[in-house]
This record gives C-alpha cells, sequence and structure tokens, in this order.
C-alpha cells in the first residue's frame, strides 16, 4: 500500500513573473491602475472556452 503525504511547495517570485508576463503578451492579463494586474475580457472568454471543452470531453 503506498503512501502519499500532503506536501507543499512555494513556487518561487521569478517563475510566477515570467508566467505573467507571458500571458500579458497574449492578452490575457493586463496591468491594472490600481496596482497588479487583472484578467481582460478577452483572455476570459478564452478561458470560458477551454474550461469548456475540458469539461465536456469524455
Amino acid at each position: 500500500m503506498e503512501v502519499i503525504l500532503p506536501t507543499f511547495c512555494k513556487s518561487s517570485g521569478p517563475v510566477a513573473r515570467h508566467i505573467l508576463q507571458q500571458l500579458a503578451t497574449m492578452n490575457i492579463v493586463d496591468i491594472d491602475p490600481k496596482g497588479g494586474r487583472r484578467i481582460t475580457s478577452t483572455g476570459q472568454r478564452d478561458l470560458d472556452q477551454v474550461a469548456g471543452r475540458i469539461a465536456v470531453a469524455p
């Protein structure tokens, strides 16, 4: 019998920053004037389409 222990691993900052930069070049996120980043309406539409395909797939 295999035992899987609960683990937590904190991601490094440069990895998250690089992913957000890639999402910005794809117009999925934009920089928010209040600070941080926000998902764009185009990005939300694209992600909803992907989620719909995943949910319908057998």
